[in-house]
């Protein structure tokens, strides 16, 4: 987003004739797209008398005076369009008529007096800009120019990972005390080694790691001496050491070869029968120890598996795979509405997927995408009688249907769940309700519903849904809240700590937990970056930390979080990068740990505004989802990706 003082721009886009201009109270130009004005003034993140301008205009208008810009807006907000004038040679915007907002604040006060909208009786001509400072402004110097904006973060906000408090390896021998000196090994006799075969139900586990020292390990090695971490100690034992095998074999040296077997004289027979019969007896010991050992075990029964999450199974370096692209990005329809969050639902276990969306302002539209080819069927379209607000495939009831949410004032940003029995959510005035039917909204949750945005919702494993929504605006809060099968609350709502201006929220859930992503930014002049929350199963996230967009993207903003769960406690993580007029879609695979898994994929054609999608995951495929600009227009494209 470019930002000016004094309506002069500070950044200029190459899509400059196809952007918005829109002025706050401070004065302060900024420079957007059309679907992100589009989308600011649906959620309320913009009021609806925000002052905009566009190339050609010769005065500012209030975005509810504007034609093009009424369907983005409630009935009730819109007032009769104002022909602007037009003169082609008007490429800078004028200054804005900051002035204008001092009206519709005296009047947004008095209307929650009484309760009601009032609307002007007359329309005041634009006048020129007086030089006085915005309204509620004391007579200050002129304020000084906004600072150069940071640099992109790159470092994630999280909890740096512990590592081992020891040094030894697991299972070694501890040294010998300091200061004891190691005690001179005694040769001992050779003694036969005795072999015990498992039994065929017990098959020895194979060893997973190589011999140090391949040469050596066909006969047996002398052992050297267990180091005792002490440098004279060590030296001393370095010295009456034998050479091990390896110095051996690097240095060229030899053993002696062992002289012939003497005959042993009658005067040392003794001493040679003592020796044996020692030996004997040892060699009798380990093989009656060991066949005790072996029959204690047959007594017991089979020696148990040891699990894939087990001792063995923390060693597993099978590691995560990252999602594939299966086909590229094509476009599904030549018209959507921005402003109306496309509605995902798998059919035929992800061989299919259903799409509800909005074509025009009352025009829904319902179609099923192949999952391997793109192929589109559109079997649903329905002219609506008032706005609509979203556009729902059903299919918990075993066949397909859409559902289209219309516009009500006392029932605002509805949308219908995909749940057995027919049920809403919404905003009242009383907070996020739902509603059964036809029947009147019940609240759920109790409080402020202004500059609110749709509910959000995911499915959970086993029955029930968790939901998310964001109220306040840009300078509100992100709340998450979890519901049972019926639509009843499971608890109170979370608010997630974050960023002091937030983004629309997404959310999904996985085998590992519960995931909410939504755009952050600390202040106006900062790019927005990506903000994610998790918890575990049955819980809700309490803070949001930075998601790091990894390279290879247009960097700038990183907006429009779409978010679902894989296998393995995995997550697939889409946004839209880039600045404004120039946007790409990306998408990641994400660990439990949210740490990145393989590389981003760039999935919208390189050259095309793209931005402000959805994403689905049924078994091993996922249906991706966005919006490309196409002049005025809007067209909704879709990608497939394989997640094994």
């Amino acid at each position: 987003m470019a930002h000016a003082e004094n309506g002069k721009p500070l950044r200029v886009t190459d899509d400059e004739a196809e952007s918005w201009h829109w002025a706050d109270a401070d004065g302060v130009v900024s420079i957007v797209d059309e679907w992100e004005l589009v989308s600011s003034l649906s959620t309320g993140s913009l009021p609806h008398y925000t002052l905009v301008w566009r190339e050609g205009w010769k005065v500012w208008l209030p975005a509810c005076q504007v034609a093009e810009l009424a369907t983005s807006l409630p009935k009730e907000k819109v007032e009769a369009a104002v022909d602007p004038g037009s003169d082609p040679l008007l490429t800078d915007a004028p200054p804005p008529p900051v002035d204008r907002y001092q009206a519709y604040h005296t009047r947004e006060a008095a209307a929650k007096l009484v309760g009601k909208s009032i609307k002007p009786t007359a329309r005041v001509p634009i006048a020129p800009p007086t030089g006085r400072p915005p309204p509620g402004a004391s007579p200050t110097p002129p304020p000084p120019p906004p600072a150069i904006r940071p640099a992109q973060p790159t470092l994630v906000e999280g909890t740096p990972m512990q590592s081992t408090a020891t040094l030894r390896p697991p299972g070694a021998v501890p040294p010998p005390p300091r200061g004891v000196p190691s005690p001179t090994p005694i040769a001992a006799p050779v003694a036969p080694v005795i072999q015990i075969k498992p039994s065929d139900d017990e098959a020895a586990p194979a060893s997973t790691e190589a011999p140090t020292n391949p040469a050596a390990s066909a006969g047996p090695i002398a052992s050297a001496p267990l180091p005792s971490w002490s440098e004279d100690l060590d030296a001393e034992m370095r010295a009456n050491a034998r050479p091990t095998a390896r110095q051996m074999q690097q240095s060229g040296y030899a053993p002696p070869p062992s002289p012939p077997l003497a005959i042993v004289s009658p005067a040392k027979k003794g001493s040679g029968l003592l020796v044996g019969l020692i030996a004997v007896v040892g060699v009798g010991l380990i093989g009656a120890v060991a066949i005790g050992v072996v029959l204690l075990r047959w007594s017991k029964g089979p020696a148990p598996a040891v699990s894939a999450t087990g001792a063995a199974g923390a060693r597993d370096k099978s590691p995560l795979r990252a999602c594939k692209l299966e086909k590229s990005a094509a476009r599904l329809s030549p018209a959507i509405l921005p402003s109306v969050t496309p509605v995902v639902a798998s059919i035929q276990n992800g061989a299919k997927f259903a799409i509800g969306f909005a074509a025009g302002e009352r025009e829904a539209e319902g179609v099923i995408v192949d999952g391997s080819s793109l192929a589109v069927e559109r079997p649903f379209r329905e002219k609506a009688e008032r706005d609509i607000t979203s556009v729902v495939p059903i299919t918990a009831e075993g066949e397909l249907r859409f559902t289209v949410d219309q516009a009500d004032p006392a029932f605002r940003s509805s949308r219908t769940v995909d749940a057995k029995g027919r049920w809403t959510l919404g905003w009242t005035d009383q907070g996020l309700a739902r509603r059964t039917g036809t029947g009147a909204p019940s609240t759920l949750w109790p409080g402020p519903s202004d500059k609110v945005t749709e509910p959000r919702v995911a499915p959970v494993a086993g029955g029930g849904f968790a939901v998310t929504a964001r109220r306040g605006g840009q300078g509100g809060s992100v709340l998450v809240g979890l519901l049972d099968g019926s639509g009843e609350k499971k608890g109170e709502t979370a608010e997630v700590r974050a960023k002091p201006q937030v983004g629309s929220p997404a959310i999904a859930v996985s085998d590992r937990g519960l995931l909410v992503a939504f755009a952050g930014r600390p202040t106006d002049e900062s790019y927005w970056v990506l903000q994610v929350g998790a918890a575990p199963p049955g819980g809700t996230p309490s803070a949001a930390q930075s998601f790091a967009t990894p390279p290879g993207g247009l960097g700038a903003d990183a907006i429009s979080p779409a978010v679902e769960g894989l296998s393995n406690g995995r997550w697939l993580l889409q946004w839209t990068e880039g600045p404004a007029g120039q946007r790409q879609v990306r998408i990641q695979t994400l660990g439990f740990d949210l740490v990145p898994v393989g590389d981003p994929l760039n999935l919208s054609p390189e050259g095309l505004n793209a931005g402000q999608g959805v994403v689905m995951v049924r078994g091993d495929r996922a249906l991706s989802l966005f919006l490309v600009k196409k002049g005025k227009a809007h067209e909704l494209w879709g990608a497939t990706l394989s997640c094994p």
